[in-house]
């Protein structure tokens, strides 16, 4: 059964990882040891403040094992020790120097205290000692912690850990039986009945945890070194067909067996690896740094991926609006997802060409699919204008497109040429396609009831030179048309009904002087007999 081994091991990813001090923050006066994986939270001067915190949260609902050196420093008579916390406020927090070391003012958090100062006020015993502490509260005579056991000498082999050696931790959570057990240099100093998540989080089952340390009149220099493979849990969940590496902890001989050995490349070094197929359970066996016989478990539980689809490539004109949706078979709960775009929408709209790729992380397993779009242009229409006046002649009427392979579609009439001849009024339709299909649609509307145009100059010169020497009148349609003159005083000038009759700027047969005369036509089309006249007004300076 998978409970009758202690979890004991990591698993990792396509090769053997190294935080090398990059999974970690550090806040306050804590600093990393260079080209190491140590952490001195404090140096000894008075009233520092230090934490380290592992970058991701621990699982409490997971059995898992922690196994760090710790280092108090070598003034036999310094202060205050080191917290090992597992607390919700986040992994940038800090507490209190001095006796708090670091920890008090955390709520709610489980603490592991390794005390080297006696306070009275909080009832420490006279020696260097360890305890269970909770809610950021080191008296142990607080409420919060009369549930623990009594603080009890933080190691068997010397009452003084401030001799500047390193000292090794070992701390086991067993997730099924409410478990905690502590290890101080080899022994076992706490073995706790707790309900983690219930009792002491409030139902919270993922926590942030590292390591607290604080001086205040008293100091010392606190370190702590964290093993690289520091969370080790008994069951792992990955995705079928993965490349896994299995790592065990370190042995004192460097002597290790792993069984079953099927599958496993080279079963008897630290670090085999499989490809996972199916669900495994594995044991390691080795000496671990106490010297003791271990003998490790742990669960590989794979994960079959579903099937994740963006569909074929897709094309579409730009007026058509296109939407991306991935679907995954069989469906699948937890999910996220990242498009090559940026988003982190389930569903995308492109709105350019081009090739979109998504990544789907469905539990354990990293999926990937990618489709290309292409946007195809509508044709381009040029501005004409949407009314049309039919005049004595037929009337021309130009779609005026461009774009790819152009189809034209005319209503009324069929035609399929780029321009259709007008002989009547109504409305003339259009339709213009791409060589993709692409569709733009325009109307133009075609009158024959428009007014007249008539182009009345402003003036003339009738000095016999042969420009302008006549007064006329310009129109594009064949009227009837009455045009008088009169001088400034009104008398008539001149008067015809004849359109192709111009003013040659005389009176009975003598010129008239240089001066402003006023003007008025009167005009109807020819071809509507009975149709509404139209009069233009204005004025006309002659010239000598």
């Amino acid at each position: 059964m998978l409970r009758r081994f202690l979890p004991f091991l990591v698993l990792v990813f396509n090769q053997f990882p190294g935080f090398a001090q990059s999974g970690y923050n550090l806040v306050g006066d804590a600093r990393a040891v260079p080209n190491s994986d140590c952490y001195q939270l404090t140096n000894s001067r008075t009233w520092q403040l230090g934490a380290v915190w592992y970058a991701e949260p621990l699982r409490l609902a997971e059995s898992f094992e922690l196994e760090m050196t710790l280092n108090f420093g070598a003034d036999g008579t310094g202060a205050d020790g080191i917290v090992l916390v597992m607390q919700t406020v986040g992994n940038r927090a800090i507490g209190k120097a001095g006796g708090g070391i670091g920890f008090e003012g955390f709520l709610p958090s489980l603490g592991i205290e390794l005390d080297t100062y006696r306070n009275l006020a909080f009832s420490d015993p006279d020696i260097d000692h360890i305890a269970l502490v909770r809610n950021g509260a080191s008296n142990h005579s607080d409420n919060a912690n009369r549930a623990f056991a009594s603080p009890v000498q933080m190691s068997t082999k010397v009452k003084n850990v401030k001799d500047g050696t390193n000292h090794r931790m070992l701390v086991k959570w067993n997730a099924a039986a409410r478990q905690l057990d502590v290890f101080f240099d080899c022994d076992l100093r706490i073995s706790q009945k707790i309900d983690l998540v219930q009792d002491v989080f409030g139902g919270v089952s993922e926590v942030f945890w590292g390591f607290t340390a604080a001086t205040g009149g008293s100091t010392n220099t606190h370190t702590v070194c964290l093993n690289r493979n520091i969370v080790a849990r008994d069951t792992f969940r990955v995705c079928q067909g993965e490349r896994l590496t299995l790592v065990a902890r370190e042995s004192i001989n460097e002597t290790y067996q792993w069984n079953p050995v099927q599958d496993l490349e080279n079963p008897t070094s630290r670090t085999p690896s499989l490809r996972a197929d199916r669900d495994r359970f594995f044991t390691v066996s080795y000496r671990d740094k106490c010297f003791a016989l271990r003998r490790d478990s742990v669960y590989v539980r794979v994960q079959t991926p579903p099937k994740l689809r963006l569909g074929g490539d897709r094309q579409v004109c730009e007026d058509k609006p296109i939407e991306l949706v991935p679907t995954l078979t069989p469906a699948f709960g937890q999910t996220s997802y990242r498009w090559s775009t940026g988003d982190t929408t389930q569903r995308l709209k492109p709105l350019q060409s081009g090739r979109y790729a998504l990544k789907v992380k469905a539990g354990v397993c990293q999926l990937s699919d990618s489709v290309q779009v292409t946007i195809h242009p509508l044709p381009t229409l040029e501005t004409i204008p949407e009314l049309e006046c039919l005049r004595d002649q037929p009337l021309t009427l130009d779609a005026r497109a461009s774009g790819p392979g152009l189809r034209y579609q005319w209503l009324p009439g069929g035609s399929t040429s780029p321009s259709l001849i007008a002989s009547t009024a109504g409305r003339y339709d259009v339709r213009i396609q791409t060589d993709f299909g692409c569709a733009a649609n325009r109307s133009i509307t075609v009158r024959d009831d428009c007014p007249p145009q008539v182009f009345i100059p402003d003036a003339f010169s009738p000095n016999g030179d042969g420009l302008n020497d006549q007064w006329e009148w310009k129109n594009t349609d064949e009227l009837d048309s009455r045009l008088t003159v009169y001088d400034r005083w009104g008398e008539v000038l001149f008067s015809t009904e004849n359109s192709q009759q111009r003013w040659d700027g005389t009176y009975q047969g003598l010129p008239c002087p240089t001066a402003d005369y006023v003007f008025r036509l009167d005009f109807r089309l020819r071809r509507k007999p009975d149709g509404e006249w139209f009069v233009k007004r204005g004025r006309v300076t002659l010239f000598r």
